[in-house]
């Protein structure tokens, strides 16, 4: 199995690298790369579609061998429910689908950028981005793989906007079911690496309601970013830390506008002004990042966001866990993980069997960040094959 490639790491760890290894010189007004893809251009007026309707699809060339694969553009909805078009990947084996369907895994990606530009699915090689995507296939799965809002086709800011990549995780799954050539069942499994794992364990919590046309099965994240307000505890000295907040804090304020989320009562003058640009860069412009947050660090925050409202709220209303899954969960953690604390990966565990759920808790003591997702992959896919030939799975709780 290979590896994913730097692009589909956390956005932050490749900011965290290429901001610690030196200045470089960039143009004042830095824009991530231009679509040249109409595929991505919203039809005008907007089409109203239920939630995973497919409103364009097209075949995707150099397909996994034994596959098919297709780009779709597909109904989802935002944080406040509003109706958006989303883009993604569906890649489905090409043998006779057995009779009751096949199972479909749902993949939440690790950070790329939140611009329109960073989508997995806009990227040269875009299957290398789904992680496990080969042993999925060749177990029979149809493979759903979200971009998120906001990435490839145009829309609101989705990063760590836990309402809209549940929803679109979700939507995805649906759009893979209503491509008659997939086979897809009823059956989901979820699957996310770090922002990704946070979008599965969001997806999780809205399924239930918002998806009861599917059929949950179990959800796995990796490195989960579970307490938002702990990310933010270590405040920006760290360059990764001040390029996720970037991210977040711009999608925040546009998805929570309506409850006078402004940057301005959380941040530097200077930050509100760059925040808006360091989100329009994908996470492999490094030069532009590190331009961007270098003369940021140490003035960026003017107020603790943990402590000013709506801010406060927010973070809480996005950290996974106020709502039960209901579903076996599968957490693997990197004990050497700098991004994404262990201790409070393990406290959202604790609080997650507490309230009854059945959770296996994989801790990987030689792991950083980003190789936890790859050190997951088996026990994953094995954790996954037992649930679907109805094994009990056994939890750490």
């Amino acid at each position: 199995m290979t590896a994913p490639r730097t692009r589909g790491a956390l956005a932050v760890a490749v900011a965290a690298a290429v901001l610690l290894a030196g200045c470089s010189a960039v143009d004042p007004e830095p824009a991530s790369p231009a679509i040249a893809d109409t595929f991505y251009e919203l039809p005008d007026p907007l089409p109203h579609g239920e939630p995973g309707e497919i409103v364009r699809s097209e075949p995707v060339e150099d397909a996994p061998e034994g596959s098919n694969a297709w780009r779709v553009l597909y109904h989802s909805t935002d944080a406040v429910g509003s109706d958006i078009l989303v883009s993604g990947l569906v890649i489905a084996p090409d043998s006779p689908a057995p009779m009751f369907g096949r199972p479909i895994v749902s993949w939440g990606h690790p950070t790329t950028g939140a611009a329109v530009a960073c989508a997995p699915s806009l990227s040269e090689s875009p299957f290398d981005q789904i992680l496990g995507l080969r042993e999925l296939l060749d177990a029979g799965a149809v493979v759903a793989a979200t971009d998120y809002s906001g990435l490839g086709a145009a829309g609101p800011g989705s990063y760590l906007v836990g309402a809209t990549e549940g929803a679109n995780v979700l939507d995805a799954a649906r759009a893979a079911r209503a491509l008659p050539e997939t086979g897809a069942s009823h059956d989901l499994y979820l699957w996310g690496f770090s922002q990704g794992a946070h979008a599965a364990l969001f997806a999780g919590q809205l399924a239930a309601e918002y998806a009861p046309d599917l059929t949950l099965r179990g959800v796995a994240a990796a490195a989960p970013p579970t307490d938002l307000a702990a990310l933010f505890a270590s405040g920006v000295e760290d360059p990764a830390a001040l390029a996720l907040s970037a991210y977040a804090l711009d999608a925040y304020s546009s998805a929570y506008a309506h409850r006078g989320a402004e940057l301005s009562t959380i941040l530097t003058a200077a930050a509100v002004a760059a925040v808006p640009r360091v989100a329009g860069l994908c996470s492999s412009q490094e030069s532009e990042l590190e331009a961007l947050a270098t003369p940021l660090l140490g003035g960026y925050f003017a107020a603790d966001p943990r402590e000013v409202e709506p801010w406060a709220g927010i973070l809480a209303d996005n950290s996974p866990g106020a709502t039960a899954i209901g579903v076996p969960v599968f957490i693997a953690q990197g004990e050497q993980d700098t991004l994404v604390d262990p201790a409070v990966t393990r406290a959202y565990t604790d609080r997650a069997c507490a309230a009854g759920e059945t959770v296996g808790y994989l801790s990987l003591s030689s792991l950083g960040h980003g190789e936890t997702a790859v050190g997951a992959l088996e026990p994953v896919l094995d954790w996954f094959a037992r649930i679907q030939n109805g094994e009990t799975v056994a939890s750490d709780c």
